[in-house]
């Protein structure tokens, strides 16, 4: 069932990449979002942002809140703070979003205004037995749905990525709560379970998890397309090659013009030469970069390759020709091409 009024609310910090991502991503729903470019959009900080960045948003039709932070051990469990502006928000289904997110097309339809949706996440960071110690801990019954990881399709439990939400009205409350509640748990928890702690990075994830389960809120599981990471490469049972994306999570994989870089998979990358954020991704010199280490290693550029080859060439100490000549002379390419 498709809900009648949706509000679209992101949280980051105020420093860089967060307040241009912040940016990129408003963009994206009002070039792209088809019905979401009506929804009440929010950005939440947790610092004072600048005029210019306010008065940036509030030309892309988005309001700006200051949250106070959850717990200095844990900065992305801040975007639990999200849910806390239900009560000034008028709203069937809040979408819940990381700043390093864009969309690529409408995906209204597939919001349900019964369950939270959300996507599993590329890898299980704890694995079976370590849930099992956790939920056991917390006096929590392990669900018996397994799902497979995008990464190394290892089975795990329905534990899923944050950075994309849909969640009912009904649960947006109770889950504000409940998850916060078990980020500080978590967090204490983590002096009695060092090698569970070692996961920490992902408390917000692991807390919602608990969260979730915890609270016996219902849940439906999305696809792949609804929160696609473009920073690793995926089980090939995925099946890549057939995937249309709604939204792409590229983990502040972003040039410096403000275009998103490319990933492992051509198909994707045809779908962001369709986006146009801030400068043409063809006059961007790290995009070229991107494009040719693609055409020639068949991955995307590493930080120190992609730094040093745009310098050059936006320095025109070399040209494109001139860069893939040396890519040719590489290591790396001679054993390509041995194999």
């Amino acid at each position: 069932m498709q809900p009648k009024k949706i509000a679209i609310v992101c949280q980051g910090s105020a420093k860089e990449p967060f307040t241009k991502e912040t940016e990129y991503l408003f963009r994206s729903i009002n070039a792209y979002g088809g019905k979401l470019s009506k929804a009440e959009k929010i950005a939440c900080f947790s610092e004072s942002v600048s005029d210019e960045t306010i008065s940036s948003l509030e030309k892309l039709g988005v309001k700006t809140r200051l949250i106070e932070p959850i717990d200095s051990r844990c900065v992305h469990a801040n975007k639990i703070q999200m849910l806390g502006l239900s009560e000034e928000v008028d709203f069937d289904v809040l979408v819940a979003l990381d700043t390093d997110t864009i969309i690529l097309k409408d995906f209204s339809n597939f919001i349900d205004e019964k369950k939270i949706g959300a996507v599993r996440d590329d890898v299980d960071p704890l694995g079976l037995d370590n849930w099992k110690i956790l939920f056991e801990h917390f006096g929590l019954k392990l669900p018996d749905e397994r799902f497979h990881s995008y990464v190394n399709w290892k089975k795990t439990i329905p534990y899923f990525n944050t950075g994309v939400l849909f969640i009912p009205q009904a649960y947006v409350s109770d889950l504000y709560t409940t998850w916060k509640s078990y980020v500080n748990k978590l967090l204490d928890a983590y002096e009695k379970f060092p090698i569970i702690a070692k996961s920490s990075f992902w408390t917000d994830q692991i807390s919602f998890t608990l969260a979730v389960h915890g609270g016996e809120f219902s849940y439906s599981p999305l696809s792949l397309e609804m929160n696609f990471p473009t920073h690793v490469k995926l089980h090939k049972n995925c099946k890549i090659e057939d995937i249309n994306p709604f939204l792409i999570h590229y983990h502040h994989r972003i040039s410096k013009l403000g275009n998103v870089r490319n990933c492992y998979y051509e198909n994707i990358n045809k779908c962001l030469d369709k986006i146009k954020l801030s400068v043409d991704r063809k006059n961007d010199s790290e995009i070229l970069i991107d494009n040719l280490y693609m055409q020639t290693l068949h991955r995307p550029a590493d930080m120190e390759g992609l730094n040093h080859f745009s310098a050059l060439l936006e320095s025109k100490k070399k040209s494109l020709e001139d860069v893939k000549k040396m890519i040719f002379d590489s290591d790396e390419y001679q054993d390509l091409t041995k194999n």
